[in-house]
């Protein structure tokens, strides 16, 4: 065990095991409580879109709407079926899903091409990745910052994380991709960045704002004479020509391209969504499992407060601060529709990750308060999804 004393020394490799031990813990707990012993509740099946007299491999089915994760586990069972329709007893919402296909996949190739092994290999993959986030994370305050490697724990402590994790949700992949992809930069190994990226987009689209600014960083530097086009570039057109190939393939393949599909229901005018939900907390309707939702919400302003106060001791760093601000911009984007429910806003994940990263390529550790605050919303969060599903 590491004593109170040793776990600060820990290195990169170190930090990214006790995270996926704190994970492995996590989910027990969540799988004893929450899920009654039945790791199939961790999907979120509902009735709304899963039919509980074909579904199969047979998972637990709510009488609800039920959540994404039921939509991972069927593209994790049957990845060559792009289909709406009612496939393993399950009905798809919408094609942009298709786009998605990273973390399926990833499952898929865990369970073996096994369907009864998917359940578990949905939140097998994600342990993983969380893990990797922190070491990612970890080398990274080191490399860049000459930081202590344990304070990439607060990489991997974000509550979207926590909810992603135990709702086997694609957030995990997307950001171990990312936060892989900026280590591999910054070690001018672009080709390894490029596979981070390309893996982060492929997961979930949103990610692509970083990838864009990171392209826009570099053609700028280009064309002011700062750099010249090279093997650097490597790391943002890799994933941009991944992300294009794919939606080529499902686009010819199925006649449909994903990211045309999900029919502006994800993005809305800036501030109209978070704006509407912080509405409806001061008019005192905030649902149990929300109720930590403001202070989530005060952490991800916090980050990006800190990290536009802190410089980059690195110039070709300076590219963290421009994708922050094309998150930053993005999240107030996003609608009610997403934030209405109790995500924990892991649709606003890339942000407190952008933050953090940036705070530590400064080279200085972020304030206390700051730790202590992600630690109490952690574990807070942590405690809520283990008593809930």
């Amino acid at each position: 065990m590491v004593g109170p004393r040793r776990w600060m020394s820990l290195g990169p490799v170190g930090v990214g095991v006790l995270v996926a031990i704190l994970a492995l813990v996590f989910v027990g707990a969540r799988l004893i409580v929450a899920a009654d012993g039945d790791v199939s509740r961790f999907v979120v099946a509902g009735e709304s879109f899963v039919d509980p007299a074909t579904v199969r491999p047979p998972v637990h089915v709510f009488p609800s709407s039920g959540y994404d994760g039921q939509f991972y586990w069927r593209m994790a069972v049957d990845p060559a079926n792009h289909d709406l329709a009612s496939t393993h007893g399950v009905r798809l919402d919408q094609e942009i899903r298709f786009g998605r296909v990273a973390y399926p996949t990833l499952v898929w190739v865990a369970s073996f091409g096994t369907p009864t092994l998917v359940r578990w290999s949905l939140v097998f993959v994600n342990v993983v990745a969380l893990g990797l986030i922190g070491g990612f994370a970890a080398a990274f305050a080191r490399d860049r910052g000459g930081l202590q490697p344990a304070v990439g724990l607060l990489v991997a402590a974000s509550a979207g994380l926590i909810t992603s994790l135990s709702r086997d949700l694609c957030e995990v992949v997307m950001i171990a991709g990312l936060v892989g992809g900026v280590v591999a930069l910054g070690r001018r190994r672009p080709a390894l960045a490029s596979v981070g990226f390309a893996v982060a987009v492929l997961t979930h689209e949103q990610s692509l704002i970083v990838v864009a600014a990171l392209a826009i960083w570099r053609c700028f530097r280009i064309a002011t004479g700062r750099a010249r086009p090279g093997r650097d570039d490597i790391a943002w057109v890799g994933p941009l020509a991944a992300f294009a190939a794919w939606q080529l393939v499902c686009g010819v393949a199925w006649g449909r391209v994903p990211v045309l599909q999900s029919g502006g229901k994800n993005l809305d005018a800036p501030f109209v969504g978070i704006g509407r939900l912080i509405g409806r907390w001061l008019g005192g309707d905030i649902p149990s499992q929300q109720l930590l939702a403001p202070l989530q919400l005060m952490l991800i302003i916090a980050v990006v407060v800190v990290a536009v106060r802190r410089r980059s001791r690195a110039p070709e760093d300076g590219w963290l601060r421009v994708a922050l601000g094309f998150g930053t911009l993005l999240a107030v984007c996003i609608s009610y529709n997403v934030l209405k429910s109790p995500t924990e806003f892991r649709s606003m994940l890339i942000v407190p990750t952008l933050g953090i990263l940036a705070i530590f390529a400064s080279g200085e550790n972020p304030p206390r308060w700051l730790i202590g605050s992600f630690a109490v919303v952690a574990f807070a969060t942590a405690g809520l999804r283990i008593l809930a599903i």
